[in-house]
């Protein structure tokens, strides 16, 4: 499951964005007008707020995290990227790998989904992960990415986001 697709299933509508990030090291980035490190804070309808954070250069690897916040309580996903519960402990304090990069980050979940795709056709069932779902988190990918680029609150209802 992607990030965008977590508030489908646990919170209401998307109801504006703002995000922000730069390219701080690595300027090939800025040249496709996107961010090695950036973090966006999205208003729900219920006035939940939900946090995402992706730095795709951070010197101990790929780091992206979520953390949806509540009233009756939070959903935090990924705060530390590891890659296995491997805690190396000596003199110098305690050490645990990261994740890499994307593709390894995300490969279960990649797997998962064709995996679950496959038994759907076998099963002659829908998935339970809808079109309208698929929708909704890229309207809310659009809003993130045109909030980082003009750096202002986007109302994502209101926005015409994708051209039709």
């Amino acid at each position: 499951m992607k990030r965008e697709e977590i508030h489908r299933e646990s919170i209401t509508e998307p109801q504006e964005v703002w995000a922000i990030g730069d390219a701080y090291s690595r300027p090939e980035f800025e040249d496709i007008q996107d961010a090695e490190t950036g973090a966006a804070m999205v208003r729900f309808e219920n006035n939940a707020i939900g946090i995402f954070v992706a730095g795709r250069n951070s010197t101990h690897g790929y780091h992206i995290e979520t953390e949806i916040i509540g009233t009756k309580g939070s959903i935090r996903i990924g705060t530390l990227p590891e890659r296995n519960q491997i805690v190396l402990i000596q003199e110098n304090g305690a050490v645990k790998e990261c994740y890499d990069g994307f593709r390894e980050r995300f490969e279960q979940a990649f797997s998962s989904e064709v995996e679950e795709f496959a038994q759907c056709i076998l099963e002659g069932r829908k998935p339970d992960v809808t079109v309208q779902d698929g929708v909704e988190s890229t309207r809310l990918g659009y809003a993130c990415k045109k909030s980082f680029e003009t750096r202002q609150l986007i109302n994502i209802q209101a926005e015409q986001l994708v051209n039709n």
